[in-house]
């Protein structure tokens, strides 16, 4: 049976890869790397800090640095309610681009049969050194499958990028991972993304693999 769940889950990573949603007019390729820690302040709130890099495999080039910080209360059993802030570094040939996000980041969380359910529906302002502002919506719902083995807990997510100007849905992602180790002291995943940015009412695609190690103190 375990067998039959690996071949199945590496056949939908595969089809999530390969999903020809958007037009493609090029395709990049990227390694993200987050390091995270996450302190329980007290029985009701959660500290998290969290800093990612993206390197873009084509150009060896590291291209956005950013680090989050954000305060989560457990209101109920499966609603959270955070608050965050994010400082990013993005790298451009000419001049980086500074940006500063604070962020409300309410989060839903729920047992169906033998799936555990989460989604996150975040608002977000996002302010740059050069360029316009402008609020945003994140949303995002991810789905973790029975275990294949005592270690390896895979999943599979989504998530939509929408402007609240005229602009619209501008960035998607289709998530296949596995959490490779989760315990009381870290957790370590290593996940694909598929993505598809709108620019210039252009779509453009991107893979990603990714490592996400955090710490749980």
């Amino acid at each position: 049976m375990r067998n039959i769940l690996s071949i199945v889950f590496v056949f939908l990573l595969l089809i999530v890869g390969n999903i020809d949603v958007f037009s493609q007019v090029e395709r990049s390729f990227y390694l993200w790397n987050t390091t995270g820690f996450q302190v329980g302040l007290n029985d009701s709130y959660d500290l998290a800090v969290n800093t990612k890099t993206h390197y873009r495999l084509n150009d060896h080039f590291r291209e956005m640095t950013y680090m989050d910080f954000a305060v989560s209360r457990d209101l109920t059993d499966w609603f959270n309610l955070g608050l965050a802030f994010r400082a990013a570094q993005n790298r451009k040939p000419s001049v980086d681009v500074m940006e500063y996000r604070p962020q409300l980041v309410p989060k839903l969380k729920f047992n169906l049969k033998k799936l555990i359910v989460s989604s996150t529906n975040r608002l977000e302002y996002r302010m740059f050194s050069q360029g316009d502002n402008y609020l945003r919506h994140y949303h995002n719902i991810f789905i973790n499958f029975p275990s294949l083995t005592s270690w390896l807990d895979p999943y599979l997510g989504e998530g939509l990028f929408t402007k609240l100007n005229s602009e619209g849905l501008h960035l998607v992602r289709f998530y296949g991972g596995l959490h490779l180790l989760d315990n009381k002291s870290f957790k370590l995943d290593a996940y694909y993304v598929w993505q598809s940015l709108k620019s210039d009412d252009r779509w453009k695609e991107s893979d990603i693999l990714g490592l996400s190690l955090k710490f749980r103190i």
